[in-house]
């Protein structure tokens, strides 16, 4: 039966190539292929390409890169902050500095740090760490430009460092994060202007709302 098959299969590739070869397609005597037959192939590699990138979609790619990057380093900074603070006895925003004067200055007070109304000269805290040798000067300089935000409630040492996810999947987590409906919740409480959770309920806030979920890092 599968001999029989095959053997039609066969012969009937051999009959379509002995009528090609007739009809002049892809035969070097009378020519390349048609013109019919160019644009169909293009057609086809065009629609392969198409189908490729919607479900690649090298977008969501590159921004789960980021984002993966960006918590990476939320979970980097909470440990340094928290080390600071088990040195120290203080956090790094309470120390007084030449270039900047921190309005909080007791570790029993609230900080926050939201980069969307805040300018960057209130993280100059940030350079305490990096003389302390906390870590890089590249590193420090990427805390500052690159939008995170930071919490800590009043009487509490628990730092909170979060950012904005861009990349769907992050803005999975985030929802889920911020979801009040389970009791895996791990975002932070809202305190006064500080908001990290603008859906309680699990789903991703639309972007044409301007409503934002934060995916945060406590230590």
């Amino acid at each position: 039966m599968h001999e029989q098959l095959i053997t039609n299969m066969l012969r009937k590739y051999e009959e379509n190539t002995n009528n090609n070869h007739k009809k002049g397609v892809n035969n070097p005597k009378t020519g390349a292929y048609s013109l019919t037959e160019l644009v169909v192939t293009m057609a086809v590699i065009m629609v392969l390409i198409l189908v490729i990138w919607f479900v690649l979609n090298p977008m969501e790619m590159i921004n789960k890169t980021a984002d993966d990057k960006k918590l990476s380093r939320c979970t980097d900074f909470a440990k340094i902050i928290a080390s600071y603070y088990i040195g120290s006895n203080t956090f790094p925003w309470n120390v007084r500095n030449a270039a900047y004067v921190p309005t909080v200055r007791s570790a029993d007070k609230a900080y926050i740090h939201d980069p969307t109304v805040e300018p960057e000269e209130r993280m100059y805290w940030v350079w305490t760490l990096v003389d302390g040798q906390e870590f890089t000067e590249s590193v420090g300089k990427s805390f500052v430009e690159d939008g995170y935000y930071i919490y800590k409630a009043a009487g509490d040492t628990y730092v909170w460092v979060c950012f904005e996810p861009k990349s769907n999947a992050f803005k999975k987590k985030a929802a889920d994060a911020c979801n009040s409906m389970t009791s895996t919740r791990t975002a932070p409480e809202r305190y006064r202007t500080f908001n990290p959770c603008q859906t309680v309920d699990g789903s991703i806030p639309d972007p044409a709302t301007g409503m934002r979920n934060l995916l945060c890092v406590a230590d």
